[in-house]
């Protein structure tokens, strides 16, 4: 798979075309992360629920007798806690994809967001990222749901590692935010503090002017 979008990447750059980067860093803010979030968790999902209702069946066909020995050590509540993270990330995913998509731009250059949608998007990541980290480490160790390598393994490390990776992201734009603020309360101090400099030498030179007109009558 990763060949084939490669080929293809390379192909639309030799053609003139955009690139998936550039692609992808035309959309806005995190959408890209959310809806890569969104597919990736909707195959961990589907891949989770078809290794637990078929595992028991296969193993007593005798085509993978092995797995019966691993399966059935798995915990009910592991199942359903893995099922759950992941059907409860793709309803956010898409709601943040929308959002950011169908967000409202200003002169078609920049999308802007309020602080508290941006705080709400940050707790949403901060929440899946505690649900996911957990997931990765019950589920793909030995003995886990998911350690046998397979798309179950594969799906449930990629869609935790691109919610760490969304949640980095915002971390980062956080703190520019607050970089940008502070900057522009240093320009808007050094700005006051140059207009009182002004206003102090103008009335410094009048009051000269003034006792020197006095000294001339």
């Amino acid at each position: 798979m990763w060949t084939s979008i490669w080929t293809m990447d390379r192909w639309l750059t030799a053609n003139g075309g955009s690139s998936f980067k550039t692609f992808m860093d035309s959309w806005p803010n995190r959408s890209p992360g959310w809806l890569f979030m969104c597919v990736l968790s909707s195959s961990c999902l589907a891949t989770v629920i078809d290794v637990y209702k078929h595992w028991e069946e296969e193993s007593l066909k005798g085509l993978y007798g092995f797995n019966y020995e691993l399966y059935s050590k798995v915990g009910q509540g592991e199942w359903i806690y893995q099922i759950f993270v992941a059907a409860f990330t793709i309803p956010m995913a898409v709601l943040f994809t929308l959002i950011e998509v169908f967000r409202e731009s200003r002169i078609d250059v920049e999308n802007t967001k309020s602080d508290r949608e941006n705080m709400f998007e940050g707790l949403a990541l901060l929440l899946l990222v505690c649900l996911w980290i957990p997931v990765v480490i019950l589920s793909t160790t030995p003995g886990g749901s998911s350690s046998l390598v397979g798309n179950a393994y594969f799906f449930t490390w990629f869609t935790t590692v691109v919610v760490i990776e969304t949640f980095v992201w915002w971390i980062r734009d956080w703190r520019k935010g607050i970089h940008d603020v502070v900057r522009l309360q240093e320009e808007e101090y050094q700005r006051a503090q140059r207009a009182v400099l002004r206003k102090h030498k103008l009335a410094k030179k009048a009051a000269a002017t003034e006792v020197e007109d006095r000294k001339g009558n």
